[in-house]
């Protein structure tokens, strides 16, 4: 009975240390490259390539990092399944650590950060979809001043159909006052679905109510954008919207 239980425990000290995480990792690392290699390439293209960028350094970092949180996650779980909970535990707390390290960085760069100026006719783009500002005027009228802005909604994208989600603008007036635009039935939303290379035009007409002028039109997003929340850089525009100074007179 006694060297039974002792062949037992040995067996237990015999059973390889968790041998199955290394693979799963590796699998990961490989899946993730596999998919941000070509927009890597974009990256590293020289500029004379005439190639825009689909990923940035901040954006190779954040995926770098998911796949260390899922390895990381992956071997506490193993750890925990092999009845190592306090191994586990720490494990789970350096990557809460980690993560809340990460996290104070991206905020603490997006407070310091200034607002993202646009300029008529820049794109701005997410992913393989982008937005620009082509055009704004003053509309006199009996009931007030409107101020209309046109949009260009265009798709990068050659093969798969473009829509983003959660694309919200309004005016702000010297007091910081916010300005929304006016229900048009007949102009295209934002998040119209592009087919590839397609671009659209759209207008929004913002009614000023009071003597005030506005001061910028401001472009961002409605909710807690994902991932653009955990990103370097990309986080700004949740403290800061980007804006477009008006100059419509």
């Amino acid at each position: 009975m006694t060297q039974t239980g002792s062949s037992s425990r040995s067996a237990r000290r015999r059973l390889p240390p968790a041998s199955l995480l290394p693979r799963v990792i590796w699998i990961l690392c490989r899946a993730g490259a596999y998919f941000t290699l070509p927009s890597y390439v974009y990256l590293v293209l020289p500029s004379w390539s005439g190639a825009e960028p689909r990923v940035t350094a901040a954006d190779l970092l954040f995926i770098v990092l998911f796949l260390a949180a899922v390895g990381t996650s992956i071997a506490a779980l193993v750890a925990v399944l092999r009845g190592r909970r306090r191994a586990a535990s720490t494990i789970l707390r350096r990557l809460a650590l980690s993560a809340g390290v990460y996290l104070t960085i991206v905020y603490a760069v997006a407070l310091l950060s200034p607002p993202r100026r646009l300029a008529l006719n820049e794109d701005a783009c997410s992913d393989d979809w982008c937005m620009a500002i082509v055009g704004e005027r003053r509309l006199p009228g009996a009931g007030g001043t409107t101020i209309e802005v046109s949009f260009r909604l265009s798709s990068r994208a050659r093969r798969v159909s473009q829509r983003e989600l959660g694309i919200i603008v309004y005016l702000r007036d010297i007091r910081g006052q916010r300005i929304e635009p006016l229900y048009e039935s007949g102009e295209a939303p934002f998040d119209i679905l592009l087919a590839p290379q397609q671009s659209v035009l759209t207008r929004r007409r913002f009614r000023l109510e009071t003597a005030d002028a506005p001061r910028a039109l401001v472009v961002t997003r409605s909710g807690i954008p994902f991932p653009q929340c955990l990103i370097l850089g990309e986080a700004t525009g949740m403290i800061h919207p980007a804006e477009l100074p008006l100059t419509a007179n």
